[in-house]
């Protein structure tokens, strides 16, 4: 595992002589949290909402609540939320949603101990008002949810809609262990079902801050997506991928890219290659935003892609052909889904097995061993060490 790690350093530190550079990996939340807010902002959003008069804070285990008692009056009266209470009684619009009979909403409650300090974070500032009452609006959950109700892969809509998703409602997604929920993988409930008139109160671990856009989730996970990442960057496509609202993302794995061989792999990343490579990367890409269950609604669709061409998304119970004995996305009857819904603060992420090949025909070079004869350079011995790697 060690090896996995010293690799992605590598692919990092030589890449970005290349100025192809991966986004840092040790990457704090309070970097990444919505990157549409003013950049002096952003780094203090969860300092921001960790501040909290003293006295506060004690491991008060929260209470069963009350279902005679709407959301924002239990929270209001249980010790262990002091600190969320405090943050939603200075937004009285929040508050008074949280307060309404009729709201029939999951509040994903922080306890108190998921506002402790940020290392680092000043102490006398606090992030503008609009952030932090997005990132209050993200814990919030349309209809009251037990968590009888919560299954793995869920997406629940948010109260947070943003404009790089084209007014949609953000989702958390829901991910199911043996013993316990987590929400967006990092937090987990701890305090299940506190009952209120007006919902229910899911006590959380941790502040559940909003994914960033598609480039820099994709950035996380270099063992996985190293290679795509690098092609985007390579094909001039990462402001495209950064920016654009409401895109769907079909992300081939490095073992994916590993199917195609060095020497393919070694044409598209060079000089003569990167136009094909920008066709192939493109092609990978649609101004339309389609989650999974949309997927399986519809059976069968047509996405076009940011150049126009067309994708072919079909949805089947099992594919005898491929030999997948259970649910399967297809994509042009070439590639699978194999990791589904990765949200992102501009669209979503689907992680598939092959490299799609645009409608159009890939020049020879594609599968040739390149034009030129140059002895390899470090980019091809990168890529060299993620295709030998069983990843």
């Amino acid at each position: 595992m060690l090896a996995l790690h010293v690799v992605a350093l590598l692919v990092s530190v030589v890449l970005s002589s290349y100025g192809l550079a991966l986004p840092a990996r040790q990457i704090n939340p309070i970097q990444h949290v919505l990157l549409s807010a003013p950049k002096t902002s952003t780094d203090l959003l969860l300092c921001g909402l960790s501040l909290a008069p003293e006295g506060h804070g004690s491991p008060t285990k929260p209470g069963d609540g009350d279902d005679k008692k709407t959301i924002y009056q239990v929270i209001r009266e249980d010790e262990a939320f002091s600190k969320l209470a405090e943050i939603i009684e200075e937004r009285k619009e929040i508050a008074k949603g949280l307060d309404s009979p009729d709201a029939d909403v999951t509040l994903f409650a922080p306890v108190n101990s998921a506002f402790k300090h940020v290392p680092g974070c000043p102490d006398d500032k606090k992030p503008p008002e609009e952030v932090v009452t997005k990132v209050l609006l993200y814990h919030i959950v349309d209809k009251a949810h037990k968590t009888e109700d919560l299954e793995n892969g869920q997406l629940l809509d948010t109260r947070l809609k943003l404009e790089s998703l084209g007014d949609r409602p953000q989702k958390i997604r829901v991910f199911e262990h043996k013993n316990h929920i987590a929400l967006n993988l990092r937090s987990h409930i701890v305090a299940a079902d506190i009952k209120a008139s007006n919902g229910v109160i899911q006590g959380v671990d941790h502040i559940i801050v909003p994914p960033p856009n598609v480039f820099y989730v994709l950035g996380h996970f270099p063992l996985e997506f190293g290679i795509f990442e690098v092609a985007i960057g390579k094909a001039g496509l990462k402001d495209v991928v950064k920016e654009t609202a409401a895109i769907t993302v079909f992300a081939p794995s490095n073992r994916a890219f590993k199917k195609l061989g060095f020497k393919r792999l070694r044409y598209l990343f060079s000089p003569d290659g990167v136009e094909d490579l920008r066709r192939i990367v493109s092609y990978h890409i649609s101004p339309q935003l389609v989650y999974t269950p949309d997927i399986w609604k519809a059976k069968e669709l047509e996405l076009p892609t940011i150049e126009g061409a067309k994708l072919k998304i079909t949805a089947k119970e099992k594919d005898d052909k491929h030999d997948h004995k259970h649910p399967v996305i297809e994509i042009n009857e070439e590639a699978h889904v194999f990791i589904n819904d990765g949200i992102a603060m501009n669209g979503v992420i689907h992680a598939i097995d092959a490299v799609l090949s645009p409608v159009q025909e890939v020049p020879k070079q594609y599968y040739a061993s390149g034009s030129y004869t140059s002895e390899r350079n470090d980019m091809e011995k990168i890529l060299q060490m993620i295709i030998d790697m069983d990843i």
